[in-house]
């Protein structure tokens, strides 16, 4: 692995400590400046979708957590973009734990690769619980936990783990993108869902979809130069379409969540 870091690591993450806020425009310029891996975003992002247009009546504000390189306003203008830190591609500095929102008054929140990073995600989706409105949305694309991915994240991913045996929700983490464990929204939303209904029985989930299969590693994602040339586009997104009834290789899984 230290050869393929050496040879294939982005120029851009040459140098940077992946926990500054300074990484954040630099992941932004890596994500917009790689066909593949905004071919990746856009198929994300479009996972949020249906769940604006199911709560277009609300007529209250949508936000997303975590947010840092995102470029979600381009796919749903009205979103209030929050992190944790402050930085250039936020509208605001927010704690997912203690939300600055009145009761009910969210219409629909998005969290992208971002859940994996929280220290109590059990407090976030209490938030959640109480922030959003009846018949509001919380929709998550995490790490799926699936074969696939378990693999991609051991040989792949310096700064993260997985670690399917955690007996609970906590996440222990030294910094603000680096020691996450990969496992966790596996954990939370598929071998402890019983936990998940019993404890927040207002939170319906309505789907769990899995997807992603082979698309965000051939872009290289946010540490290494794109693996692929952008002419292989199209036998990628073939692939994600055949493996689609295929759990175990979907890399990534969105849950669709409603407040009752």
């Amino acid at each position: 692995m230290s050869l393929l870091r050496k040879y294939w690591s982005h120029p851009l993450t040459k140098g940077i400590e992946i926990d500054s806020p300074e990484t954040i425009s630099i992941h932004r310029q890596i994500i917009l400046s790689k066909p593949i891996m905004r071919a990746v975003y856009r198929g994300w992002y479009r996972q949020f979708i249906p769940s604006v247009k199911a709560t277009e009546h609300l007529r209250l504000p949508m936000i997303e957590i975590g947010c840092g390189a995102s470029h979600l306003e381009m796919y749903v203008p009205d979103v209030i973009k929050t992190d944790v830190v402050p930085h250039s591609n936020i509208d605001q500095v927010v704690d997912a734990t203690k939300l600055p929102f009145a009761d009910r008054s969210i219409r629909a929140i998005f969290v992208l690769n971002a859940l994996h990073h929280f220290d109590y995600p059990e407090k976030f989706l209490a938030e959640a619980r109480r922030c959003l409105a009846k018949g509001g949305r919380l929709v998550i694309t995490e790490p799926s936990g699936s074969s696939l991915q378990q693999f991609m994240i051991k040989k792949f991913h310096p700064h993260e783990f997985y670690d399917g045996t955690a007996k609970g929700w906590h996440n222990v983490v030294d910094g603000r993108l680096s020691s996450a464990n990969n496992a966790l929204p596996w954990i939370i939303f598929e071998r402890d869902r019983a936990k998940l209904e019993s404890e927040f029985p207002e939170l319906k989930i309505l789907e769990i979809k899995h997807h992603t299969v082979l698309m965000y590693f051939a872009s290289g994602g946010l540490s290494y130069r794109t693996f692929l040339p952008f002419i292989f586009l199209p036998l990628l997104q073939a692939i994600d379409w055949l493996a689609r009834p295929f759990k175990a290789l979907g890399t990534e899984m969105t849950v669709v969540i409603e407040k009752q």
